[in-house]
């Protein structure tokens, strides 16, 4: 299946710090509920991490404040 990648602006809510996220999107195939997005990078001042409150899902927090982004 076609790969799309896409960039997403991201800003922290505490202290704002603002940097780019990349995402790959790809349309799946017969077994998946729809399209499946993988994180492709993140930028400087930035990182993931295994979400707390969702079992295997990841969250992006700011480097600077330690502070998860909220999911938009």
């Amino acid at each position: 299946m076609a790969r799309e990648k896409f960039s997403v602006p991201v800003k922290c809510g505490r202290c704002g710090q603002q940097g780019t996220i990349v995402w790959e999107e790809n349309a799946g195939d017969s077994l998946s509920r729809g399209p499946q997005t993988a994180l492709v990078s993140i930028s400087s001042g930035f990182y993931e991490r295994v979400a707390r409150s969702h079992r295997g899902s990841v969250e992006i927090v700011c480097q600077k404040c330690n502070t998860a982004l909220a999911d938009d």
